[in-house]
């Protein structure tokens, strides 16, 4: 399945750069169960872009609860601007 970037808080923090703290992250507009990690109801979602040199994100970290969930963009993101899962996708997740 490819996913389009910018889809989720997670492509949201990795287009923008920028990290984000979403209060409620299931009542946001842009939260996306697909792609960002389960957020029970009212939880606070983190999410954290890592950029290269050239400051395009490779890499999105996101953390709710005791869940940490880290996906890691490679070529083809560049190329056609989608992330496929699980080929072009990395994700490690992790409870506390």
């Amino acid at each position: 399945t490819c996913i389009p970037l910018s889809a989720g808080l997670a492509g949201r923090a990795a287009q923008s750069g920028r990290p984000e703290i979403v209060m409620r992250a299931r009542e946001d507009a842009s939260y996306h169960p697909e792609v960002d990690i389960p957020s029970t109801g009212g939880s606070t979602l983190i999410t954290v872009p890592f950029l290269n040199t050239h400051e395009k994100a490779f890499a999105v970290l996101q953390a709710a609860g005791a869940c940490l969930r880290v996906r890691v963009l490679c070529a083809c993101t560049r190329a056609c601007g989608r992330v496929s899962d699980p080929s072009c996708v990395r994700q490690s997740t992790s409870t506390a």
